[in-house]
């Protein structure tokens, strides 16, 4: 038993806790895929350079915290789209030791995102309006019938010989590939980042059973892909990309559309993570609605 909370620096010491760490993350039940154990150890690891770990441990509780130069967040840098922290006893004497060691850095909370369903403890801090986060609940069947135009997509890029296929998401070379072409056709997007890209491509690796990576293509040629990460009962929709010479077949859609089916189809939920962009809204059946969270001094102190 840790009769005070203990601070991990270094991806070393992270690694030191694994055990603990996944007793936590399976037992918490408003945990998500980004606050697993291999999602913070990579992100501990290779992107230390812009928020250095500071993550608070005790018995029953971790808080991922990180250090950046006027502030506290929480490990995920750009690449998270959900923060919490992660316990088995919110009302504990080791969840209110982790936050006011938290609270003694004498600096405010800052972070996106906080999804609806949270522990207690984030009620106490000032939120703002994030973004939402579409969703698609429904049969397969229903959700197949009013998106019949990807379904004719589909047949046709079939009838053309491409098809559906699901590859190794420890294939780092195609992973590679795949984020050098996401990172061309967008100027400003994340992946022009090794260290990001890395950081990824560990994640995938390390947690083969839960990432899944679907493309479309024919004889090696792929035209769309996709990586879902499959979160207890829910796939979240993480990263995509297509070939825009083939835009006129709409293959990033019609992936989406396929994987979202399958995943229906199996009882789960699809999450398109963060941002309301349209083509997600085509899919959604809902919205979850995200909050900025920033934790002012004097609400910290109050713990």
């Amino acid at each position: 038993m840790l009769h005070r909370p203990q601070i991990l620096r270094t991806p070393e010491e992270i690694a030191a806790i694994e055990p603990l760490w996944n007793q936590l993350h399976h037992s918490d039940p408003h945990a998500t895929v980004f606050q697993s154990f291999a999602w913070n150890l990579a992100l501990a690891t290779h992107l230390s350079d812009r928020e250095q770990p500071y993550v608070i441990v005790t018995e029953d509780t971790i808080i991922p915290a990180a250090l950046t130069p006027d502030a506290v967040t929480f490990l995920g840098e750009n690449l998270a789209d959900y923060r919490a922290c992660l316990t088995s006893a919110p009302e504990s004497d080791g969840f209110n030791l982790a936050w006011k060691a938290l609270a003694a850095l004498d600096r405010p909370l800052r972070f996106t995102a906080l999804r609806p369903e949270h522990h207690s403890v984030f009620d106490r801090f000032s939120t703002t309006d994030f973004t939402g986060a579409p969703y698609a609940h429904a049969p397969a069947q229903e959700f197949a019938s009013k998106h019949n135009r990807m379904f004719s997509r589909l047949r046709k890029l079939e009838r053309l010989g491409f098809h559906v296929t699901t590859r190794d998401p420890r294939d780092r070379q195609f992973l590679s590939w795949m984020y050098e072409r996401k990172a061309a056709a967008d100027s400003g997007g994340l992946f022009h980042d090794p260290a990001r890209v890395q950081c990824l491509l560990d994640i995938y690796a390390a947690t083969p059973d839960f990432t899944e990576l679907t493309t479309i293509e024919r004889e090696g040629h792929v035209i769309a892909a996709a990586i879902a990460l499959r979160d207890r009962q829910t796939l979240r929709f993480y990263t995509n990309w297509f070939d825009p010479e083939w835009s006129h077949y709409s293959p990033g859609m019609v992936l989406l559309y396929e994987i979202s089916r399958r995943a229906l189809a199996l009882g789960l939920t699809c999450d398109y993570l963060t941002g309301d962009q349209p083509y997600k809204m085509r899919m959604a059946t809902g919205v979850s609605h995200l909050r900025r969270l920033d934790a002012t001094l004097d609400e910290l102190r109050a713990l």
